[in-house]
């Protein structure tokens, strides 16, 4: 019983670990979006809408990203105690 709850609790941080990954990249890519219409602010004033909605996505993966981190720490803290 112990040694599958341990296999259980490694398995929940492989899944966080890849879904750090996952926010990370798309993290960047929305970053890199940003910039790009940033770039073309002063040429076409509409794309400042898509410029805070690229903000307001990105702060929301970010804090996706830190939460699975978190979350990992603390199965990594429980898988060390036992």
């Amino acid at each position: 019983m112990k040694e599958t709850k341990r296999e259980a609790i490694k398995e929940e941080i492989r899944l966080y670990t890849e879904l750090i990954k996952i926010f990370a990249a798309i993290s960047v890519a929305t970053a890199g979006g940003i910039v790009g219409l940033f770039l073309k602010l002063a040429e076409k004033p509409i794309v400042l809408p898509f410029i805070l909605t690229g903000v307001w996505m990105e702060n929301l993966f970010v804090a996706a990203g830190f939460y699975y981190y978190v979350n990992a720490k603390r199965l990594i803290g429980r898988l060390k105690d036992e």
